[in-house]
């Protein structure tokens, strides 16, 4: 019994987790989700900055989300799961209006749960009891200053867990941005940021900024970030034609610039040993830097006698470290208005979605199974039922016969002893046989032929030659215990080999007939093309779920038949050699009889 104990337990767990894994659902409370699949081109760039998660924006609108009005106002019941269906994910949200039917959402994923075949999250809405779970961590460690200028009055507020909100500001919130809302500037316009250790940056750690530009034709050109240090300064400044940094001490400045079009642009700057400037996610000039420290409090827009640049900034992002070209190529493919590195999926209930959503698409499979297809089923499910009966049958016939021959080995001294002394004695012996064990039957008809035996004798001994009669009439009786536990085994093994055969000759037959019907309709498209064929396949499918159960079913009886044989070759065997011993050249009562 105990070794059974494995495979009722195996049972159990399978029947209580595989459900859960075909549900395939992260949370009950939450009735909706959509696939957010994302572009393999910005993982490739995320992998060759060395970076170990990427934070994306995630834009929703009418146009990939009609479901504004099943979200909490607030976006408190928004939730961004990993692939594996398992692991939520931080956020934050930027902004969310459902009049307007506008969202935008900040995700931080991890690389390793982007693999090639699961490169996609899930955003999971519509949770009556959800409470809001925004993170304030979710750009990685290096970003001491996140500004996403949603705010639609006052300062620009810090993301990051340093919180460090702008002190001041005389520009225009909640302008149109790259991204979302923006922040306008114009020659007088001026954000003081906090002076707080976050941006004290140091010529061996370095800094990045990162930011979306928009710049008004026909102005000045003018700041659009700058921060003083106790040995040199580093400004980033714009006009309609070119953008410009600026890093180091006074009159010994490393300078770069790249010519700037209208519109939208993505500017990024990196100082380390060099001084890079990008534009639209590729560098584009690079320059030795001067070792300076910045230790004053960074502004945005004019600074001192210094006007502003006169436009818009969107998605601000400042770094502790000098962040190599392939992080600024990422910022640019995925954070701009025309990015496609998100492909938003079809929205999913909770009832149309796991177990329940396979369902349907299998029951539209049936639907499309043509008349052939379901001929050549029906036999294999015809050879699938006798293949099962027989299965059954031969469980419950090799079942009886183990535990019979454990009852009869069980008692088998005991009785051999008290038939020998009689049979010795002349007197008949109780010849029943053990119920359904193959070795009983055999010892009843050894116990025959050797009365047979000894009656032929006048001296009451059994000839030598004689035990080969004996043994031949239990060589029989394993034949045909062997043969009775054989029957009908054939009928699996033409399961196994004719299952698959059969649900090819199906397949082949119903695409045939799909290309026959394109030719004659000469509608040649994925929707014509794609029910047939995936029809004619549930015919190979029907086959191969007939096919492998067979065979995993007639290896395993065929091996416990084997087991029987085994044991009844030992038991002929040792019966013979007990015959001999007893009886062979002997007197009637043998002494190993009377001691007995």
């Amino acid at each position: 019994m105990n070794s059974r104990k494995p495979i009722w337990l195996a049972i159990v767990l399978t029947l209580v987790v595989l459900p859960q894994i075909a549900l395939g659902w992260w949370n009950d409370d939450w009735k909706f989700r959509k696939r957010l699949t994302i572009d393999a081109t910005a993982v490739s760039a995320a992998v060759s900055a060395g970076l170990t998660e990427i934070s994306l924006p995630v834009r929703l609108d009418a146009g990939n989300f009609a479901y504004f009005s099943d979200v909490d106002k607030s976006g408190a019941d928004l939730r961004f799961v990993a692939s594996d269906d398992r692991t939520p994910l931080e956020y934050r949200i930027e902004r969310i209006d459902a009049t307007a039917q506008l969202a935008v959402a900040w995700v931080k994923i991890p690389i390793a749960k982007l693999r090639a075949e699961h490169s996609y999250v899930w955003l999971y809405y519509s949770a009556a009891k959800a409470t809001p779970t925004i993170s304030n961590t979710v750009e990685d460690a290096t970003i001491v200053g996140s500004y996403d200028f949603a705010e639609t009055a006052g300062s620009p507020r810090d993301s990051t867990a340093y919180g460090s909100n702008a002190t001041a500001s005389t520009a225009r919130p909640a302008v149109p941005g790259a991204i979302d809302f923006g922040l306008g500037f114009n020659a007088k316009s001026s954000v003081s940021l906090p002076m707080t250790p976050a941006f004290s940056f140091d010529a061996a750690k370095g800094t990045s900024l990162s930011t979306w530009v928009r710049v008004d034709p026909n102005s000045s050109p003018g700041l659009i970030y700058s921060q003083a240090g106790t040995d040199g300064g580093f400004e980033l400044s714009a006009g309609p034609n070119q953008v410009l940094a600026v890093f180091g001490p006074a009159g010994k400045e490393a300078r770069v610039s790249a010519a700037l079009t209208a519109g939208w642009h993505h500017i990024g700057v990196a100082v380390g040993e060099r001084l890079a400037l990008y534009v639209d996610g590729h560098e584009a000039q690079a320059v030795v830097a001067p070792r300076i420290h910045l230790t004053a409090a960074p502004v945005l827009g004019a600074a001192g006698a210094a006007d502003a640049f006169s436009g818009a900034l969107d998605a601000l992002r400042i770094a502790n470290t000098a962040r190599p070209a392939g992080w600024f190529n990422l910022q640019y493919l995925t954070q701009g208005t025309d990015s496609t590195a998100i492909a938003y999926g079809a929205d999913e209930a909770r009832e149309s979605s796991g177990v329940s959503k396979e369902l349907d698409l299998i029951w539209r499979l049936l639907a499309s199974v043509t008349i052939d297809g379901w001929a050549v089923i029906a036999v294999i499910a015809v050879v699938g039922l006798l293949s099962g009966d027989v299965l059954l049958i031969k469980l419950l016939q090799l079942s009886r016969a183990e535990r019979g021959d454990r009852r009869f080995l069980g008692g088998f001294s005991a009785r051999w002893t008290a038939d020998a002394a009689q049979i010795a004695a002349g007197s008949a012996t109780a010849d029943e046989a053990v119920a359904g064990s193959p070795l009983a039957r055999m010892y009843v008809g050894a116990l025959e032929e050797l009365r047979s035996a000894l009656a032929q004798s006048a001296e009451g001994r059994i000839p030598g030659e004689y035990l080969g009669v004996i043994r031949s009439a239990l060589d029989a009786g394993i034949v045909e215990e062997t043969d009775a536990l054989n029957r009908r085994l054939v009928l699996m093994t033409i399961a196994v080999s004719g299952g698959p055969f059969l649900g090819l000759l199906g397949t082949v037959v119903g695409v045939m007939i799909t290309f026959a019907s394109i030719a004659a309709t000469g509608d040649v498209n994925v929707n014509t093309i794609a029910p047939g064929i995936a029809a004619a396949l549930f015919a190979t499918v029907a086959g191969l779920l007939v096919a492998i159960p067979s065979l995993f079913g007639y290896n395993f009886i065929s091996s416990r038949v084997s087991a029987r044989v085994s044991a009844m070759e030992v038991f002929a065997d040792q019966l013979v050699a007990r015959f001999s011993a007893a009886f062979a050249g002997a007197r009637k009562v043998p002494e190993a009889s009377r001691a007995a």
